[in-house]
């Protein structure tokens, strides 16, 4: 008994109930991580995205980042990557559904600004100087990177011969020299998740006032925990908004009070 007399005791330790600074900064991290993750859209693309099984369209550069895309023809069909390599279209699917699996990419940006789509053969698309386009390269190169065009909810594909992928008579290729016609014009969707756009109260556009009180809360540094606002006439900032200039004006306003904890 006298070697159990040496082992120290103490209570039990469940996992969860009593977490480290640590653990928590940890926490917290990976919580801000998956809040940024989040993309914002508008209402009406939310509605859009509920006929494809919840893709919704990529209409704007910050939302072209990595993930999971399909590319859907203008005819309403995606393309659909064969296990030989080949790129075709696949069928036009029913509404509420998405593409297949096949008819999945994997979106993935540089820091060159160009991007790299993988199917999901783990192979990656790659157009040759000819302008020949399949997918049979395991790692990426300069054949294998495209730069995005992206403008009014459509995409185009060009290619490192600066020439545009097109899908025409069934095979898909990087030989338009622009992107006029809609056999280069395609809609980039992705599932990834997204968050609604707040749009601005009518009390925010038309009351000055309230706006900068808005202001105040998110920027003004809390030295004594309440809200302080200048008493410069509210007159100025009705001219500003009338010049288009609010909030270069609310700033300088606050600026002025040395209350803005991003101005010095």
């Amino acid at each position: 008994m006298s070697e159990y007399s040496k082992a120290r005791s103490k209570p039990l330790s469940f996992k969860g109930v009593h977490k480290t600074e640590k653990e928590r900064r940890a926490e917290s991290k990976r919580k801000l991580k998956k809040e940024k993750e989040v993309y914002l859209i508008s209402n009406d693309f939310i509605e859009e995205s509920k006929q494809h099984g919840g893709w919704w369209i990529v209409g704007t550069y910050e939302n072209a980042l990595s993930g999971k895309v399909c590319i859907q023809h203008d005819s309403g069909a995606y393309l659909s990557c064969l296990e030989s390599g080949e790129i075709s279209m696949g069928p036009v699917h029913d509404v509420d559904t998405g593409p297949s699996k096949e008819e999945t990419f994997t979106l993935s940006k540089t820091t060159d600004g160009t991007y790299g789509i993988k199917t999901c053969f783990d192979r990656y698309l790659a157009a040759d100087d000819q302008g020949k386009v399949c997918s049979r390269s395991e790692a990426r190169g300069y054949q294998e990177s495209f730069e995005l065009v992206v403008q009014n909810n459509k995409v185009a594909f060009q290619a490192h011969n600066k020439c545009f992928l097109t899908y025409s008579l069934g095979v898909l290729s990087a030989t338009a020299a622009t992107a006029s016609t809609e056999n280069e014009i395609f809609t980039m969707r992705t599932n990834r998740p997204y968050k609604e756009k707040k749009k601005l109260q009518d009390t925010e556009l038309s009351d000055p006032t309230f706006a900068e009180m808005n202001a105040v809360k998110k920027f003004q540094s809390f030295g004594n925990q309440r809200v302080v606002l200048t008493k410069e006439p509210v007159a100025l900032l009705e001219k500003a908004r009338k010049d288009g200039k609010l909030c270069e004006e609310m700033l300088d306003r606050r600026q002025r009070m040395k209350t803005d904890k991003y101005c010095r």
